[in-house]
């Protein structure tokens, strides 16, 4: 009896452990609370995501064109940069020549005439062409499924009243871009010396028209400024070629070869020159300076008052026959133009005002 009482018991223990392990086993778990988040954590959640920082650029300078003096554009940017500017009137076909000579030692001739702009006229502009219409056709509804489709008849087509007439349209330009002013930026680069910028569009203007006795005129201009007398000669000479009566030109050959030493060949031109315009002053002072590189004096104090006489405002008039009194001996004579030519000349020939006054200093004028 003790021991069924005992096995009993321990039946009955059992019995309850098991019946809790499998409780505990069938039952679902307990839910796990997470660990307190600090307030830094939670604020750092609840903050929207920041972008990212790009790295740093190095600095970097920014190259700017370089562009011509004034607003003249270069052959390669033709007009969005301040190319040179192409003036409305018609240029002349020579560049400055002043028609004086050096101080009292020596005495040379230099160019007078002074060239202006190129006409540039309006461009065509291009005309879009009008505007058409299409008609739209309605839309149509689809067949029904059960019966056959039936063709419907079409609707009639509605004519406009007048039939549209045909409208001409201008031509379109063949560029876009103007073509370049190559005369008035030659003349631009001249006058700044700029040598080799010049010389590319005398030459494209040559090209374009090989029988331009200006061009040619001043191509030679070109050539005596740099010292090339042989070229500009070549230029000269081919001007007159193609227009005989070109006074400039053989003024401007004749002073080429007073240069070169050349006295009589120079004589003959200018005798040209005044042949077709006797009261053309620049030819008369380059005449006299001539005579006066050939020992002849007084024949050319002669042609420089007959100069004076012609324009009396004359600046190289006066200082040439300054210059040619003063070194005869005829002091009143130099004083007196050498005045005249500080009230007519200070202005274009502010290279001699220094040397004039102190010769007048001298001469107690």
């Amino acid at each position: 009896m003790k021991t069924l009482v005992i096995y009993g018991a321990a039946a009955v223990l059992v019995g309850f452990v098991g019946l809790a392990l499998v409780i505990n086993m069938l039952a679902p778990s307990a839910p796990t609370t997470p660990a307190p988040r600090s307030a830094a954590a939670t604020r750092a959640a609840s903050a929207p995501p920041s972008p990212a920082r790009p790295p740093a650029a190095s600095p970097r300078e920014i190259e700017y064109p370089k562009l011509p003096p004034s607003d003249a554009p270069s052959e390669a940017t033709r007009p969005s940069a301040p190319a040179p500017p192409p003036a409305q009137t018609r240029p002349s076909d020579g560049a400055p020549r002043p028609s004086v000579a050096p101080p009292p030692a020596t005495a040379t001739a230099t160019p007078s005439a002074t060239p202006t702009p190129t006409a540039t006229g309006p461009r065509p502009t291009n005309v879009p062409p009008p505007a058409t219409t299409t008609a739209s056709r309605p839309p149509v509804a689809p067949p029904p499924t059960v019966a056959p489709p039936r063709r419907a008849p079409a609707p009639p087509v509605r004519r406009p009243a007048v039939e549209p007439q045909a409208v001409a349209l201008a031509p379109a330009p063949a560029s876009a871009t103007p073509p370049a002013d190559h005369f008035g930026l030659a003349l631009y680069y001249q006058r700044t010396g700029d040598f080799d910028n010049a010389l590319l569009h005398y030459r494209a203007l040559l090209e374009q028209n090989n029988a331009s006795s200006e061009v040619h005129n001043n191509l030679g201009l070109l050539y005596e400024e740099r010292g090339q007398l042989d070229d500009a000669m070549k230029e000269f000479q081919q001007a007159i070629t193609i227009d005989p009566t070109y006074v400039r030109a053989h003024n401007n050959l004749g002073v080429a070869l007073m240069r070169a030493g050349r006295l009589d060949a120079a004589t003959g031109e200018l005798r040209i020159a005044l042949a077709t315009e006797p009261r053309n002053v620049e030819s008369i002072v380059n005449m006299a300076l001539v005579q006066k590189a050939s020992g002849h004096a007084a024949d050319a104090r002669d042609l420089l008052q007959r100069a004076v006489g012609v324009e009396p405002r004359n600046a190289g008039a006066h200082y040439n026959l300054a210059v040619v009194a003063d070194e005869a001996g005829d002091a009143a004579a130099a004083i007196e133009h050498y005045r005249a030519f500080l009230k007519y000349g200070t202005v274009a020939h502010d290279d001699l005002v220094s040397p004039v006054r102190a010769r007048l200093a001298a001469l107690g004028g």
